[in-house]
């Protein structure tokens, strides 16, 4: 590897706003291997390989970071949606709850978090309702409101929530392009 530890993980962190999760990966590992007190770095392994669909894989990852770091709340919620992609809402949601139980983290950001995927968890139950009050802080908001407007066969709305979306991965645009097509 090229530079010093602050340029691997600045390109590390590149490639994964790029969607090139595997190179994110490997340049992690390769960090870990060199620096093993380097925890977080399981967390990132994590989120790339949750974007690659290897939940079980992310979820493995994530143990490593969870049995030294219990109360996290990142790394709780990123199982809790491993979960939910590998088994269902009613497991994901008691992973969830677990941030409540063990996180020490108490900022409005994780509030919301849970809030939202508990919603998503529920397919959507009382989205137009908890939503819109989310959109401005995760961008997951406003993504999961235009679905729900699309659901009900409303792509003006929808269009309305995404007009200042911009999509990074390939889900984001497909909807975005939907939503237009439709209008």
């Amino acid at each position: 590897l090229i530079g010093t530890l602050e340029n691997q993980l600045s390109l590390a962190a590149i490639h994964y706003m790029r969607g090139h999760y595997q190179d994110a990966i490997e340049i992690y590992q390769r960090l870990l291997e060199q620096h093993p007190d380097f925890m977080a770095l399981h967390i990132y392994i994590a989120m790339c390989q949750f974007k690659l669909e290897q939940y079980n894989e992310s979820n493995e990852e994530l143990d490593f970071y969870v049995n030294e770091n219990s109360d996290s709340a990142v790394a709780l919620n990123l199982k809790s949606c491993g979960y939910f992609r590998l088994f269902d809402a009613e497991i994901a949601e008691s992973q969830l709850l677990q941030i409540k139980k063990f996180s020490t983290a108490a900022y409005d950001f994780i509030d919301a978090l849970i809030t939202h995927n508990l919603c998503i968890f529920h397919d959507g139950s009382d989205g137009f309702t908890v939503l819109p009050k989310l959109a401005n802080v995760l961008s997951e908001a406003k993504y999961n409101l235009a679905v729900l407007y699309m659901r009900e066969n409303n792509p003006k709305e929808a269009n309305e929530i995404l007009e200042d979306f911009q999509p990074i991965e390939l889900n984001e645009s497909i909807l975005k392009g939907t939503v237009l097509l439709a209008m």
